[in-house]
């Protein structure tokens, strides 16, 4: 019986063991160094431009991911979600953010000096039109979702203004995935990306 037991316990050790090397192999597959690089390779952000607010792992609907945040001189915060195990963007949120005390004081201590006001990136002022139509927009999403037009089951977008930017929000359902997205009307740009399962 002890025999038995003895057994039964090095097999659950043995098993423990073989998932913990799963795991840290599976954590292992994306450094924190190499999520920075793809989120500042995503934004087209030089490394010694950009601040590091925040890099750490978490899990989300069951996959573990990197939380990288970070901010740049012209006072533009990034917000990735990145796949740990593959490196792919999951997720991302870009805000252009006016200068004020709280961002002077933040620079200050990142050692950066320049604190003029931002410049703003691909438009000025109010626009009342968008400068990409909304095929334009539909067809940028799709591209970034790796998608074909024939693999999109039904797309809803619309122009919107949100932050005082004009916006094209919209959602993507091709099989079991749902992406939503924001694009920039003025210049094109994805400012918001978030895909997830349709079950989850």
């Amino acid at each position: 019986m002890k025999k038995r037991i003895g057994l039964a316990g090095a097999a659950l050790a043995a098993g423990v063991m073989a998932m913990g090397a799963q795991m840290t192999a599976f954590a292992a597959s994306v450094t924190k160094e190499q999520a920075q690089e793809i989120a500042l390779k995503d934004a087209g952000i030089a490394a010694e431009d950009a601040a590091w607010i925040l890099t750490k792992t978490d899990y989300e609907h069951g996959r573990l991911v990197y939380e990288v945040e970070f901010i740049t001189k012209d006072y533009a915060e990034y917000d990735y979600e990145i796949s740990a195990e593959s490196g792919a963007i999951l997720s991302f949120d870009y805000d252009a953010e006016e200068y004020d005390g709280w961002r002077e004081r933040e620079y200050r201590e990142y050692g950066w000096q320049d604190r003029g006001r931002r410049e703003d990136r691909g438009y000025t002022g109010r626009m009342t039109e968008a400068a990409i139509t909304e095929e334009e927009a539909k067809n940028t999403a799709i591209a970034h979702a790796g998608l074909r037009a024939a693999d999109v089951d039904f797309v809803k977008i619309e122009l919107d203004w949100d932050d005082g930017r004009l916006l094209y929000e919209g959602e993507i359902y091709s099989g079991i995935w749902e992406y939503e997205f924001e694009i920039d009307a003025a210049s094109g740009r994805i400012t918001e990306w978030d895909s997830e399962s349709r079950f989850d």
